[in-house]
């Protein structure tokens, strides 16, 4: 039995407890737009893709905290239902599939760079951050009842002196037997996205 869900690094909770998610917002708006104008009727068999600019300087574009914080709370809302979804699926194994839409990031070798004053082009040195090894989001799920978690991440890559550095776009998680002792503690600090 396998329950989708979606996680990106755009999403916060605001002051009164409510989720906000400029991306999102951004992209109803265009997609309303483009409804709105006519062009399915121009094109009936076109399927319209909507991908918005927030415009938002990066850190409250691309937040690692932001990103943490979405897959720990949806993540988790999904493990509560894991006694519906067993009752329901008798006899089955259960999986989380989560379509991870968050940009790659990386540790920095030293403090974390302004990022609305780095200029697009310009190296900033670090080391790949390894979401797939990192404690914060691991421990979300491991041993919490599931017995896989499917990671898709198909927009984590970097750009790097040497050219495209692609991490895993697929990750899978045996999440009652496998072994993870080498999980990473990341300084919070260091960690920015790879996206200006």
């Amino acid at each position: 039995m396998m329950d989708v869900m979606r996680v990106d690094d755009h999403a916060f909770v605001d002051k009164k407890g409510k989720i906000q998610n400029p991306t999102n917002a951004g992209e109803s708006k265009l997609y309303k737009e483009l409804k709105e104008s006519g062009i399915q009727e121009i094109f009936p068999n076109a399927e319209l893709i909507v991908n918005a600019k927030t415009l938002l300087p990066s850190e409250q574009d691309h937040n690692y905290l932001f990103y943490k914080s979405n897959f720990e709370r949806i993540v988790s809302e999904h493990i509560k239902k894991l006694p519906l979804y067993q009752s329901n699926h008798v006899g089955y194994k259960t999986v989380l599939f989560v379509m991870d839409e968050s940009s790659a990031y990386l540790q920095c070798e030293s403090n974390k760079p302004n990022m609305d004053k780095v200029h697009e082009g310009e190296m900033i040195a670090g080391k790949p951050h390894l979401f797939f090894w990192d404690e914060n989001f691991v421990n979300v799920f491991l041993h919490s009842g599931i017995d896989y978690l499917i990671w898709y991440a198909p927009y984590k890559l970097l750009r790097t002196s040497q050219g495209i550095f692609e991490l895993p776009k697929v990750v899978m998680f045996d999440c009652k037997t496998g072994n993870y002792d080498n999980l990473i503690k990341y300084n919070e600090e260091r960690i920015c996205s790879s996206e200006l």
